[in-house]
């Protein structure tokens, strides 16, 4: 029983890790995670225009732009997920060797979500250098900046545990998103 539990582990792992390059080498990934850091230098300008406030607006909307960008990003790479391996019948071939439904599940689910917690971290990266050349001191507001991405990135895995859900009974990439944000919305 042991054996097979770590032997599970180990097929959930080298697909996760599958998955996880694979996802780095995906050019919508690249693009919005360029994006995204586009989108946290151009709030300079929106920040300037808050005169008494501009640290304030540059911490909101660094943060939205952080969460919106890091959703878009996990949504449109969990739906394409499967539909691709589906589209190419590559997902054939791997769940007809010893990985189960389960297993290949979870460990592209995991890939997906460590890549997009990449894409969090390095834009939250990007945000706190931007914020510090502004600035912001440290010390009195780190504890709520980090809980707050903190608490986006638990948003993140939840909707992107419903795109996959809803991935895996479509046959469409635009109803699994339509469905996603519409619970999204919800």
């Amino acid at each position: 029983s042991a054996r097979m539990t770590i032997s599970r582990i180990r097929k959930i792992a080298a697909i996760a890790k599958y998955t996880f390059i694979g996802n780095l080498r995906n050019r919508i990934f690249l693009v919005l995670v360029l994006f995204g850091l586009l989108l946290l230098c151009s709030s300079i300008l929106l920040g300037l225009l808050s005169q008494e406030q501009e640290i304030r607006m540059l911490t909101d909307l660094g943060l939205a732009a952080i969460e919106v960008l890091a959703l878009f990003t996990a949504v449109f790479l969990m739906v394409n997920l499967l539909l691709e391996e589906i589209e190419s019948k590559t997902i054939y071939l791997i769940l007809t060797r010893s990985v189960g439904k389960m297993e290949y599940l979870l460990g592209r689910f995991l890939g997906t979500i460590s890549s997009v917690l990449s894409c969090v971290v390095l834009m939250t990266l990007a945000h706190v250098v931007l914020l510090w050349c502004k600035g912001w001191k440290f010390e009195e507001e780190w504890v709520l900046y980090f809980l707050s991405v903190f608490m986006s990135f638990e948003k993140i895995f939840l909707i992107s545990a419903i795109a996959l859900f809803f991935s895996l009974f479509s046959s469409s990439a635009v109803t699994s998103v339509v469905f996603t944000f519409f619970f999204l919305v919800l």
